[in-house]
């Protein structure tokens, strides 16, 4: 025996179910749209972290090279300069009056050199460790890191002590200018 619907009925419900369809895709659409955007957020946060690794990374490598050679050679010129001399060698403007020489910072002034915007960065009176094979100067990308690494050298002992103290930073960026990373090292070389 067959049963015959009602008309009414059967239009109530062919509605009814569409809106739950469209409820049920408006759902699923959103939860798709915050998968993705967990996903970029995650994604973000990896490679922030993978540039100050590598920011890191350049500033100990430079911080090294710094230590091994640079100091040595240093210290050589200076080891029998006097206060006054020194004086005109290691500035609070970080210009040196040694040849070729950048980045030899007073640390009697005020606010450390390091910490001044005016000296460790790319444009600044800190001396250059080369990392990229093209640029990293000046307002200059390089191919490598947003800027070659940066690094200052300030004298802490005075003139004829028997032990002269160094305190070397280095700041370092990765590719991109925002993510950077400053170490320092004080070292010391006896007479």
């Amino acid at each position: 025996m067959r049963r015959s619907l009602n008309g009414n009925k059967l239009k109530q419900q062919q509605g009814f179910s569409l809106l739950v369809v469209l409820a049920m895709l408006l759902v699923i659409s959103f939860l798709a749209i915050g998968g993705a955007q967990i996903v970029n957020t995650e994604m973000a946060m990896s490679g922030t972290s993978m540039e100050k690794k590598s920011a890191f990374s350049y500033a100990d490598t430079t911080l090294k090279v710094i230590e091994n050679t640079e100091l040595f050679k240093l210290d050589e010129l200076i080891k029998d300069k006097t206060d006054a001399e020194l004086a005109t060698i290691f500035t609070s403007t970080c210009t040196s009056s040694l040849t070729g020489w950048k980045g030899l910072c007073s640390s009697s002034s005020g606010q450390p050199a390091w910490q001044r915007d005016d000296i460790m960065t790319p444009c600044g009176n800190s001396n250059s460790y080369a990392v990229n094979s093209t640029g990293g100067g000046c307002n200059d990308p390089g191919d490598v890191v947003w800027a070659n690494p940066r690094y200052i050298i300030e004298l802490l002992s005075p003139a004829g002590a028997d032990e002269r103290i160094y305190r070397v930073t280095v700041r370092a960026w990765g590719k991109n200018k925002k993510v950077s990373s400053t170490i320092q090292s004080y070292f010391s070389i006896s007479s």
